[in-house]
């Protein structure tokens, strides 16, 4: 039995642009449904099908194990009389309406079907890249077939496209074939063809506000070329599906939003790593969870940037003028009174280093994670470092590197120095040792960071170019008895509470000081971090102890200005949440201190702090979509450093 009725069929490959088109028919005057499949988070504008054609799909395929996402190649409907029969029920419900039509992406696997049951019928058959649907697929999240392999959706697009390709073929007259970009760029044109072409009334002017571009996302960073390696049978369909056309896609590509771009890369670096053998489709499921990440750290720049653009509205009112003026005298006074050195006024005024003279220093000890840490410490110096982004970094460690770790260090223009640990008991020590060994160098100030360091910001503003800086992580305050005992044996002025010299200055932690200082200071801590272990009758202090009394008597001793950097400048992710410290919450991180706050990939875990945690995301983000440069020496060799095991 057939139903002759006026009735226009939208269907395409999952994520093709079919809901765009459906929504346009729909302002147009086609009926498309009584009951739609509701708005969701893949389609917020809503899928705009019609729920009893989308259910008699899914059973029909449910009923034969298929999937809608993994169907088989060569598979043709085999309807049973009770699927006829629901099927000639649906027709011949909507068989009174002028005009009516439905649209779902299944109804690639059922064209004959429903031409042989909808006589008069007209196909709307929209297609779209092979890459972009794989990347839409993966950016809403909700197909696992896909989440564990793209691979499966890359096969699922070419049986759906070989369906759309061979039914215009075999039915020029009923049948359109559209390209996505090209109809969502203009649904009023696309919907007069539509209308010329079939003979059927719409309103197309109705549809022109509708389409939101961001709700399509096109444009690939990655040549055709490049994807040509690894999904050349699609690329070959596609080329035959733009030769068909009656509109193909426009020949000016669109240009892929940023992070379109770095999720392109990502997938091709995954991709590629599972048919050279690197990696199994397992391995794609962290992966295509990075993606996700990808796209909320994008999601929260732009976020950030609206925030931005308020704020410029806010800065703009003369009540906010008035407060920030109130706001900077009140932070003049307190510097200027509270201090917690003594320093002059010009001291306040000595300028910073310039970032173009700054070395970036690390001394490695002997973890087994260290190069792995090194090689994450100086990409993000690279990424995230603004000014310091081109400084000069040298690295001194104990041994020599594998070789695909030198490999990686080398390629970020990390200097590697042999150095003998000048203590098996003090990590600090040994970093001091370190920069008493550079010989002359063409560098104003040093940047000394621990290999778990994490730049996240540009920290060239909290680099003095006359003092000592130094941010502890964590540190608490030196016991009074002991530092006063030290201070009185050699002849110290004793630092006053709250001075950094005072606080307990441990093994992590950034610190920035002149180059001149660098030698005199490690001269002096070796001196009396031999005096504090062997003097007579003995100080009592333990190891750590007195390698941190050691260090606060050199500064002392030393009479450089020395301040506390702000917490900013070594975040601990590791930290325990306290109680109450909002400065805490919504700190803006400069530098990161992962400590064992990070994957097995070399990312870094989530954090209970709002602040660090927006930049642990975008790190991560960063970190993930440059796979594909870091398989260039084989990802395995990071992966492996973070996880020796």
């Amino acid at each position: 039995m057939t139903t002759a009725s006026r009735a226009v069929l939208v269907t395409g490959m999952h994520r093709s642009g079919t809901s765009v088109l459906a929504h346009a028919l729909t302002s147009a005057g086609v009926a498309m449904g009584d009951r739609m499949n509701p708005a969701d988070a893949g389609n917020r504008f809503g899928h705009f099908e019609d729920l009893d054609f989308l259910r008699f799909h899914e059973d029909f395929l449910r009923a034969r194990a298929i999937d809608a996402l993994a169907p088989p190649p060569a598979w043709v409907p085999d309807p049973s009389p009770a699927e006829m029969a629901r099927a000639e029920r649906l027709c011949a419900s909507r068989g009174a309406r002028p005009l009516w039509g439905f649209k779902d992406p299944r109804t690639s696997l059922f064209l004959s079907f429903w031409r042989e049951r909808l006589a008069g019928a007209r196909f709307v058959l929209l297609y779209r890249h092979p890459v972009e649907v794989v990347l839409s697929l993966l950016r809403r999240g909700s197909d696992p077939e896909v989440l564990r392999s793209p691979r499966t959706g890359f096969a699922a697009w070419r049986v759906y496209n070989r369906r759309l390709l061979e039914f215009r073929a075999a039915h020029p007259d009923e049948s359109l074939l559209l390209e996505a970009r090209a109809a969502a760029g203009a649904l009023g044109g696309c919907l007069a063809l539509i209308g010329n072409r079939f003979g059927i009334p719409l309103a197309p002017d109705a549809a022109e506000a509708i389409f939101d571009a961001d709700s399509l996302r096109c444009g690939l960073e990655l040549p055709d070329e490049r994807w040509r390696d690894l999904v050349a049978t699609e690329l070959d369909l596609y080329a035959a599906l733009q030769e068909a056309a009656d509109l193909p896609a426009p020949a000016v590509a669109a240009t892929p939003s940023a992070d379109g771009a770095l999720a392109e890369r990502l997938l091709w670096s995954q991709v590629a790593n599972v048919d050279r053998g690197d990696a199994t489709d397992s391995a794609l499921v962290p992966g295509a969870r990075r993606a996700a990440h990808v796209w909320r750290a994008a999601e929260h720049v732009a976020r950030l940037e609206a925030q931005a653009a308020q704020w410029q509205t806010v800065e703009a009112t003369r009540g906010w003028q008035l407060l920030t003026r109130y706001w900077r005298a009140r932070t003049a006074l307190r510097e200027l009174f509270g201090r917690q050195r003594r320093e002059s006024p010009e001291e306040a005024r000595a300028p910073r280093a310039d970032p173009a003279r700054v070395l970036v220093a690390c001394v490695l000890d002997e973890a087994p994670r260290r190069y792995a840490q090194v090689v994450r410490m100086a990409q993000s110096l690279r990424w995230f470092g603004g000014a310091l982004a081109e400084a000069r970094v040298v690295v001194w460690a104990p041994d020599e590197p594998p070789l695909r770790m030198h490999q990686r260090l080398a390629g970020l223009g990390v200097e590697l120095r042999r150095v003998e640990s000048a203590t098996r008991e003090s990590v600090f020590g040994n970093r001091l040792h370190a920069l008493s060994q550079l010989g002359e160098v063409d560098a104003q100030a040093v940047l000394l960071l621990d290999r778990d360091a994490v730049v996240v910001r540009d920290p060239s503003s909290f680099l003095p170019r006359d003092g000592i800086r130094i941010r502890p992580t964590d540190s608490p305050a030196l016991p009074s008895g002991a530092l006063r005992r030290a201070c009185d044996a050699f002849g110290v002025p004793l630092p006053k509470p709250g001075e950094p010299a005072a606080r307990r200055l441990d093994a992590r932690g950034a610190l920035s000081l002149p180059l001149r200082l660098a030698r005199p200071l490690a001269m002096h801590w070796r001196r009396f971090h031999e005096l504090v272990l062997t003097r007579q009758p003995p100080l009592d202090v333990d190891s750590p102890l007195a390698e941190a009394l050691s260090l606060s008597l050199a500064l002392s001793h030393l009479g450089a200005a020395v301040e506390l950097a702000p917490i900013s400048f070594g975040f601990a992710l590791d930290r325990p949440r306290p109680s109450s410290r909002r400065s805490l919450e919504d700190c803006d991180p400069v530098i990161l201190v992962a400590g064992d706050r990070e994957q097995p990939d070399g990312s870094l875990a989530a954090t209970a702090y709002r602040g660090a945690q927006r930049r642990v995301e975008l790190f991560n983000a960063r970190w993930w979509a440059a796979a594909g440069e870091v398989s260039a020496i084989g990802t395995a060799a990071i992966a492996g450093a973070f996880n020796p095991s």
